[in-house]
C-alpha cells in the first residue's frame, strides 16, 4: 500500500512538475493526424513554396506578352535655332525657339510556328515543379511531427519506467537499511539509485526538448498553444505490410521527386522546340509613325520635299521579323539537349533507386517487427527475474549484487522494446516518405 501511495504522489508530480509548463491552461491534447493536420496548416514554409508556385504562373503571363503587341512610344522637345526658307534655299534667324518630336513603332506578332505554345508548356511543367516542392516540404513536416510525436511518447515512457524503478530500488534500499544488512549490499544500491538518477536527467531533456518542438512546429508558434500526445505511453500497433510491388507501382503515381524529374524533361523538350523555331521569321503586323512640329522652320509644302521639322507619317502592314545571333542560337539548342540527356540518365537511376529504396524501408518494418516481439518475450522474462530477485531479498537469501542485475536486465529489456516500438513506427514513417502519399495503415483508417 505504502508503495502503491508513492507511486501515485510520484505520477502527479511529473505531471504537474517539469518546469511548470504543465500548471499552465494553454495546454492542449492531441492526435496525431490532427497534429500533422495543424502542423500543415500553420506551417511558414510551406506558404513559401506555395509563393514560389504563384511566381511560376508568371511566368506563363509574361510569355503571353512577349506575343501580344509590343508598342514603343518616344515623345519630346528640345531647342532649334529659326531658319526660313525651301528645300533649296534657307537663311538663318537668330532666334531660338523649341520642337515636338515624336514617333511610335508597333509589332504584333501573328505567326511564330507555334513558339508561344511551346513556350507556355514548358512554363506549365515549370510550374508543376513547383508544386511539388509544396508536396516534398509537407512530406518533410510530416516526418518530422511523427518523430517527435512518437520520440515524446517514448520519452515518457521511459522516464516514468525510471522513476518507478528509482522509487523501487530506494524502497528495497530502505528495507535494508531497517535490517541493517551489510553495508557492501547498501553501497551497491546506493550507486544503482545514482546511475537510474542521472539516466532521468538525461531521459528528462529528451522528454522537454521534444515536447517544445513538437508544440512548436505544431502551431508555428514560440509562445502558442502548447500540445502534447493524447496517448500516455509509446504502443506498438501490428500492421499488414503488402508487397513490394504494390508500394512500388504507387510511388511511380505520387512520388514528387520523379514527377519533378519527368516535368523537367518534358519542360526543357517544348523549350528545344521552341529554340529551334527561333531560327524562323515570325509574321506579323508592324507600323510605324513619325511626328515633328516647330514654328521655327517653314513647313515644306510638297509630300515630296523631305521635312524632318514638320512632319506626320504613318506606316502599316504585314511583314516579317528576325533575329541572326550567327551561333548563339545554336549553342543553346546543345546545351538543351545536353540537359534532357542528363534528365532521362537521371530518370533511369530514379526508377532503379527507389526500388532499392522502397525494399530498404520494407524490410526494415519487417525487422523492427521482430525486434519488437522478441524484445517483449526478453522483458517478459526480465519482469520474472526481478519479481523473483526482489522477493529472495526481502526473505534474505539473496545479496544486493543480484538486485543489480536484475534491475539492470529489467532496465534494458524495457528500454531496448521501447526504442524497438520508436523504430517500427519511423520505418512506417520512412516508407511514407519514400513512395510520397501517407500509407501507414493507422491514419489512413
Amino acid at each position: 500500500m505504502k508503495k502503491r501511495i508513492l507511486s501515485l504522489k510520484l505520477s502527479i508530480f511529473l505531471l504537474y512538475f517539469p518546469v511548470q509548463v504543465f500548471a499552465e491552461n494553454n495546454i492542449e491534447k492531441i492526435d496525431l493526424k490532427n497534429a500533422i493536420q495543424l502542423s500543415l496548416k500553420n506551417s511558414d514554409t510551406i506558404q513559401e513554396k506555395k509563393l514560389d508556385v504563384k511566381k511560376a504562373e508568371t511566368l506563363q503571363t509574361e510569355i503571353r506578352g512577349n506575343f501580344n503587341p509590343k508598342i514603343n512610344l518616344n515623345l519630346g522637345v528640345g531647342p532649334i535655332n529659326k531658319e526660313t526658307g525651301d528645300a533649296l534655299t534657307s537663311q538663318s534667324k537668330n532666334s531660338w525657339g523649341p520642337i515636338l518630336i515624336g514617333n511610335i513603332k508597333m509589332t504584333y506578332p501573328l505567326w511564330a510556328w507555334g513558339k508561344k505554345k511551346d513556350l507556355l508548356n514548358a512554363a506549365s511543367y515549370a510550374k508543376n515543379i513547383e508544386e511539388q516542392n509544396v508536396k516534398i516540404e509537407k512530406s518533410d513536416i510530416i516526418s518530422n511531427i511523427k518523430k517527435l510525436y512518437f520520440g515524446h511518447l517514448l520519452s515518457k515512457t521511459l522516464l516514468n519506467f525510471a522513476n518507478e524503478t528509482k522509487d523501487d530500488v530506494e524502497e528495497i534500499l530502505s528495507d535494508m537499511k531497517k535490517k541493517k544488512s551489510s553495508k557492501e549490499d547498501q553501497f551497491r544500491l546506493e550507486i544503482l539509485i545514482s546511475d537510474i538518477k542521472t539516466k532521468i536527467i538525461e531521459i528528462k531533456e529528451k522528454f522537454l526538448l521534444t515536447r517544445k518542438a513538437l508544440s512548436f512546429l505544431i502551431s508555428g508558434k514560440e509562445n502558442g498553444i502548447k500540445y502534447l500526445p493524447q496517448e500516455d505511453w509509446l504502443e506498438y500497433k501490428k500492421r499488414i505490410v503488402r508487397k513490394n510491388e504494390y508500394y512500388i507501382s504507387l510511388a511511380k503515381k505520387s512520388l514528387p521527386q520523379w514527377d519533378q524529374i519527368n516535368s523537367g524533361i518534358l519542360a526543357k523538350q517544348d523549350l528545344l522546340k521552341a529554340e529551334k523555331k527561333s531560327k524562323y521569321p515570325i509574321f506579323g503586323i508592324l507600323a510605324e509613325g513619325k511626328w515633328s512640329q516647330t514654328n521655327q522652320r517653314n513647313k515644306q509644302p510638297s509630300s515630296f520635299a523631305f521635312d524632318p521639322y514638320n512632319e506626320k507619317s504613318l506606316s502599316i502592314g504585314l511583314g516579317i521579323t528576325m533575329d541572326l545571333d550567327w551561333g548563339i542560337t545554336d549553342s543553346k539548342i546543345e546545351k538543351i539537349k545536353l540537359d534532357i540527356g542528363k534528365l532521362e540518365r537521371k530518370n533511369s537511376f530514379a526508377q532503379k533507386a527507389l526500388t532499392i529504396e522502397i525494399i530498404k524501408s520494407i524490410e526494415n518494418i519487417r525487422t523492427s517487427e521482430k525486434k519488437v516481439k522478441y524484445l517483449k518475450r526478453a522483458k517478459k522474462f526480465a519482469k520474472k527475474w526481478l519479481s523473483r530477485v526482489v522477493m529472495a531479498i526481502s526473505m534474505g537469501l539473496l545479496n544486493s549484487e543480484k538486485i543489480v542485475d536484475a534491475y539492470g536486465a529489467r532496465a534494458l529489456t524495457f528500454k531496448n522494446y521501447f526504442e524497438a516500438i520508436f523504430e517500427h513506427h519511423m520505418a512506417w514513417s520512412n516508407l511514407s516518405k519514400v513512395i510520397g502519399q501517407e500509407i501507414d495503415p493507422i491514419l489512413i483508417k
